[in-house]
């Protein structure tokens, strides 16, 4: 007992006598910052770590991902806004609902405008120097300032001098590091067989520099010919709106395959925002008579087993959504099919287009948009099939009010090169049918879902059924 209390003495002795060395090595260390403080006589203060230059700000704003920093072209004078040459875009990409009524423009009608923020308006003329004076979202430098007519400044502004929109600008070689990459492998595609309609394109590209750029096609470009004999055949393209009439609903007591089954039976069926084609042919009571083939981003087809016999199938993205609201990648679905009684051979496509709405194409364009989905067919469809395209393009049908090239869709080109057999009416006609040489006999607006599904959410009783209208057409192959 007595060593252990004697080796316990010993311990804290030795802890104390460290702890004190500390305290006093300390205190000798603080006396020169001590004597900095009072600036003693003699002490010579420490040089000052050195300030950032510009370089470090404009590294942090790109994140040092773009080389070396380059210096903005000069702005020029405040614009009239409404003057500019892409204001005729819609209010979301040009600032018309800014309540600081000021705006860092681009030429470009695929870029989002820069809007001022309340503190900035006021002085815009000096803030915009700063915030007009960064790229935009394609690596781009901003074309100039503006400010619209309830900004102080406006009467002082000048009309726009410059040129009109710019079409051809490709992408600051930095942005490829931006672009996602897929969440997934692609295997190298088939060879093109010989009896491919094939793509000859031009020396034009569309989507340049991007991983999605394609070749122009020439203005007289067409899908090929239909040959063999006429078949009647019924087709449909439904958006399932799967988040929230699966995800949240829970199918809504099997409502979009309701409404499958009581206009049926279809030969083809594309769908789009469908994780899981087999659930709603099971809804429908159809997944006996159908077979599938579903993409990698919830775009699937079905055609009926015991009429059409599948010669080929596959998928490819062609499209990537832009920034603003961005999802992933976007692909074509596409199945050959030979008709068992007649030998016809039909080309079946469904597409689910890119977002967001008011910039169609998304972040490739609406011109690569729809030129990748006609070298898919060209590829793939061989001389004689009738193509027919179905889906959700994500683009706003043509506005004859608003005939500029600001507002080309990817529609608006897909139809100088396919005929339009029906179009849909919500979102201003984002779902459409295309074909090369069939015949339309009946069309039909189906609706968003079966009319007595109703679901109980959040405290109500709602409708259950998609955000999209069913369409179908009966046509002549």
């Amino acid at each position: 007992m007595f060593r252990t209390w004697l080796f316990l003495i010993s311990g804290v002795a030795v802890v104390g006598a460290r702890r004190l060395a500390d305290v006093e090595a300390l205190a000798d260390a603080s006396q020169p910052s001590e004597c900095r403080r009072r600036r003693c006589p003699g002490a010579v203060p420490p040089a000052p770590p050195p300030a950032p230059g510009p370089e470090a700000a404009a590294c942090r704003r790109r994140r040092c991902d773009a080389g070396p920093p380059t210096t903005p072209p000069p702005l020029g004078p405040m614009y009239k806004c409404e003057t500019t040459p892409t204001w005729g875009l819609s209010s979301r990409m040009c600032c018309k609902w800014n309540p600081a009524h000021a705006a860092c423009f681009s030429q470009n009608p695929r870029v989002h405008w820069r809007c001022a923020s309340l503190t900035q308006g006021p002085e815009w003329a000096t803030a915009s120097m700063e915030t007009c004076g960064r790229k935009d979202e394609t690596g781009n430098w901003f074309d100039g300032r503006c400010v619209t007519e309830d900004h102080p400044d406006y009467d002082s502004a000048i009309d726009w001098d410059g040129s009109g929109i710019d079409m051809t600008r490709t992408p600051a070689p930095n942005r490829g590091r931006q672009v996602r990459h897929p969440p997934y492998s692609t295997p190298p595609p088939n060879p093109v067989s010989d009896d491919a309609i094939g793509w000859n394109p031009t020396s034009a590209t569309a989507g340049t520099g991007y991983w999605c750029e394609v070749g122009v096609p020439p203005s007289d470009f067409r899908l090929g010919s239909c040959s063999g004999p006429e078949v009647e055949v019924k087709v449909l393209t439904y958006n399932q709106f799967w988040w929230r009439l699966y995800g949240e609903w829970g199918g809504a007591d099997g409502s979009a395959g309701k409404l499958i089954r009581a206009h049926g039976p279809y030969d083809f069926m594309g769908f789009q925002e469908c994780a899981d084609v087999g659930r709603v042919l099971g809804d429908a009571g159809l997944s006996h008579e159908y077979t599938t083939y579903a993409g990698r981003n919830a775009v699937a087809i079905a055609w009926k087993t015991s009429d059409w016999r599948n010669v080929s199938v596959g998928c490819q993205d062609v499209a990537e959504d832009g920034r603003h609201q961005y999802y992933g990648y976007r692909e074509v679905v596409w199945a050959r099919l030979e008709h068992r009684a007649t030998g016809k051979m039909a080309f079946f496509m469904t597409h689910h287009g890119p977002t967001p709405i008011d910039t169609a194409g998304g972040f490739c364009g609406p011109e690569a948009t729809a030129y990748n989905i006609l070298k898919v067919i060209a590829e793939r469809a061989h001389n004689g099939d009738t193509v027919v395209v179905t889906g959700d393009f994500n683009a706003k049908a043509p506005q004859p009010e608003f005939d500029t090239v600001a507002n080309t869709s990817t529609v608006e080109i897909l139809e100088r090169h396919m005929n339009l057999l029906y179009r849909g009416s919500v979102f201003h006609g984002i779902d459409n049918f295309y074909t090369n040489c069939a015949t339309a006999l009946e069309t039909a607006n189906l609706g968003l879902g079966d009319i007595d599904t109703l679901v109980w959410h959040r405290g109500q009783m709602v409708y259950g059924g998609s955000d999209h209208d069913a369409l179908t057409v009966t046509m002549r192959l």
